[in-house]
């Protein structure tokens, strides 16, 4: 929905543009006024969906917990939306490839299928407009990965990923990602988290 949302606001503001005027060279278009808000509006709609979904998967696998153990005792700690704008600070903050971090707010930010991921605490850094990165960052683009091959021997893989879609094994595959730990120590130097837990994946769940 988010997909389709951008493709739709992208063609809307490019007829709203002036006629004589040119482009912007770096592709990001401005919008104000009621263009704008209509715009936060549609985006709040995707990012409502995408927390049903969460919810969703969230409550399926608690189910199946329940079944397995007879017991669960889950709760949810934080639920995060990346690729969000939020109204924060008297700004509207567009976290593209990032993820709030406020003073003492959790969290996460994962590496990939193959490297850990980080449970950390925000340590509110204005100079990074109160944010940090929300994973490792991509190594190599989608496109690239899928002629690619990957381990076909799951058996023998530190982790798992179910999927319904083969092709996500090659986009996600762990060469995919940069390594996380570069990654985690640098804004931690840089004053923007506080690293907490270190966690080591199990199993993948992709779309």
């Amino acid at each position: 929905m988010g997909f389709y949302i951008g493709n739709r606001w992208q063609d809307k503001v490019k007829a709203l543009w002036p006629v004589n005027e040119k482009y912007p060279t770096s592709g990001l278009f401005g919008l104000a006024d009621e263009n704008a808000q209509n715009y936060l509006q549609a985006m709040g709609v995707a990012a409502r969906y995408a927390w049903i979904h969460r919810i969703v998967i969230t409550e399926l696998i608690r189910k199946e917990l329940m079944a397995i153990f007879k017991h669960d005792n889950s709760q949810l700690i934080v639920d995060i939306s990346h690729n969000i704008i939020l109204p924060e600070h008297g700004m509207n903050i567009h976290h593209k490839g990032a993820t709030p971090a406020n003073n003492g707010e959790i969290v996460l930010i994962p590496g990939s299928m193959g490297d850990y991921s980080y449970v950390a605490l925000g340590k509110g850094n204005p100079d990074w407009l109160w944010s940090c990165s929300h994973g490792a960052g991509r190594a190599e683009r989608r496109q690239s990965m899928r002629s690619k091959k990957v381990v076909s021997d799951k058996v023998d893989l530190p982790w798992q990923c179910i999927t319904l879609k083969e092709e996500r094994l090659r986009e996600e595959a762990p060469a995919a990602y940069k390594p996380i730990t570069p990654v985690i120590e640098a804004q931690e130097n840089a004053g923007l988290i506080q690293p907490v837990v270190k966690l080591k994946p199990w199993i993948t769940f992709k779309a």
